[in-house]
């Protein structure tokens, strides 16, 4: 209950919806990782001289895009207002991050354009994200009006007063 209270403060609601929205996306990354180990042991590198194959990259390219979108959603929904700002701040996080990676990655010599295609892709995902969380939001609005979902939208409208 008391968090509650919390939660309702606009500045814990954005701190909140920002660190929610990256954390499911590490949780989601850790599980990525455990399923691939689990079930395709022998794509993952055993040795720090190992590189990765382009398969298993791939694989987590699109992992990251499911991840950064769901991310980018739960941001969006905790959010509740300002969503695509909230989103920019989730990016921020993943950008400071990822560049800290990608200068990593260089003393490595891990694939570059691997670094720079997570960054990009996760940033993408996020928006996505957000923009989904916004359309289904959008679609679920009532007008005060006509009381029905949809109808806000203008071409409803159009319809709905044009019927006797």
């Amino acid at each position: 209950m008391a968090l509650e209270n919390h939660m309702g403060h606009p500045r814990l609601r954005s701190i909140g919806a920002v660190l929610m929205g990256y954390t499911i996306m590490i949780i989601l990354l850790v599980g990525t990782f455990f399923v691939i180990g689990l079930y395709w042991p022998e794509a993952m590198p055993t040795s720090e001289s190992e590189r990765a194959g382009r398969g298993l990259l791939g694989a987590l390219l699109a992992a990251t895009f499911i991840q950064g979108t769901v991310g980018g959603y739960v941001t969006a929904t905790i959010a509740k207002r300002r969503e695509y700002l909230h989103g920019f701040a989730v990016i921020a996080i993943m950008l400071l991050i990822g560049l800290a990676s990608l200068f990593n990655t260089t003393s490595t010599g891990e694939s570059l354009w691997y670094a720079i295609s997570m960054i990009a892709v996760g940033t993408i995902a996020i928006l996505a994200g957000v923009r989904i969380r916004l359309l289904y939001k959008a679609s679920r609005h009532e007008d005060a009006d006509a009381g029905e979902p949809g109808s806000w939208h203008p071409a409803y409208r159009k319809h709905a007063s044009s019927q006797p």
